[in-house]
Formats: structure tokens, sequence, C-alpha cells
């Protein structure tokens, strides 16, 4: 008994005391501005990234399948219309923009409109892929190679295309749906494949 009156008071000293407060709340530093150098309304959905023309535009397509330039100075004109909803593009090579659609078309026209290329496939164009004076298409198991005549080749990849293709050194490389990667040399000869 003699100990509990003894640590009574430190006891009561202690509940007086409490907690100590919390300490304050810092303020969050003001976070940077960011500038935008200028913002035009295209006046529909766009679903896909924009692409940059030779002349300094920007390329858009639109959910309804409208590709429209986009220039600060001159705002927003139409460059041509698919008219199918876009699944792959805009691709800008040179003064060409290529667009793929749902519908399994894919598109080719120049930056005045004209259509250059069109060309069917039984699947919704995954995606396009440029490189060193070629263009591959791929819908969902099958790849695609243009060249300057139209269809260089045509290579089944055996499984789902899920995934843009992607050009280096002449070879094509795509990943199918189950973890396959498939090369094919600018021939369509298979040059890489892993599992």
């Amino acid at each position: 008994m003699r100990r509990l009156l003894l640590l009574l008071p430190l006891l009561l000293a202690c509940r007086v005391r409490g907690t100590p407060p919390a300490p304050e709340p810092q303020p969050l530093p003001e976070p940077p501005k960011m500038g935008i150098s200028w913002e035009l309304s295209i006046g529909e959905g766009v679903s896909l990234p924009p692409a940059l023309l030779p002349d300094g535009r920007a390329v858009a397509v639109t959910n309804s399948g409208k590709v429209v330039a986009l220039d600060p100075h001159r705002g927003v004109s139409l460059l041509f219309n698919v008219g199918e909803p876009p699944t792959a593009g805009p691709v800008v090579v040179g003064d060409t923009v290529l667009v793929g659609t749902f519908y399994g078309r894919f598109y080719a026209y120049d930056t005045a409109g004209n259509l250059l290329l069109s060309d069917s496939f039984p699947s919704p164009i995954v995606g396009i892929a440029v490189g060193e004076g070629t263009v591959v298409v791929a819908e969902d198991g099958r790849m695609v190679m243009y060249g300057d005549t139209g269809r260089r080749w045509t290579r089944f990849a055996g499984d789902n295309v899920v995934v843009p293709p992607s050009v280096r050194g002449g070879a094509v490389f795509v990943a199918t749906v189950s973890g396959n990667l498939l090369g094919y040399d600018r021939d369509g000869n298979p040059t890489l494949l892993l599992n």
C-alpha cells in the first residue's frame, strides 16, 4: 500500500500531462505550373494519341473516324474521313497519314486528303509500325508488310496479336497474347522466335 501511495503522485502527474500534442502539419509545396502553348477543341472524342506532321501541325483521329489537322494559327481542319472507329494510328510517314480501323480497314492518305492505299483485313487493326521504307500492319493474328508496290508479304502469328509491332533494321517484331515473340526479316523469313 505504501508503494501505491508513493506512485500515486507520479501517476496523477502523468495523467495531468496527457499525450503530447501532435506536430502541426506542414503545408505542401506549390506544384509547378505547366504552360500550355496552345489549345484547340476538335468537337469530338479522341481515343488515340495524335501525331505530328512535318509542317509542325498535329494530326488526330476522332472516334468517328475524322482525321483532322490542328494548327495554333489556322485552327482545326479536316484532312479526310475514314468513317469508321479508329483502332490504330495516326502514323505519319512524310506527308502520308496511316490509320487502321475497328472494321479491319487500313488507309493511307496524303495530307491533301487523297487516298493512296486502302486494304481490308478480317479483324480490327491492332497497330501500325513504320521503319526503313516499310509499313507493317498487325491485326488479330497476322502481320502484313507493305513496300512501294503494295503488300510485300503476309505472315500468320498462330496466336492473337494484341500489341502494335515494331520495326528495327528492316526486321519486324511482334508479341502474341500467349507470350511468344516473333521476328521476321524484310522478306518475311523468321529471324527470331522466342517462347
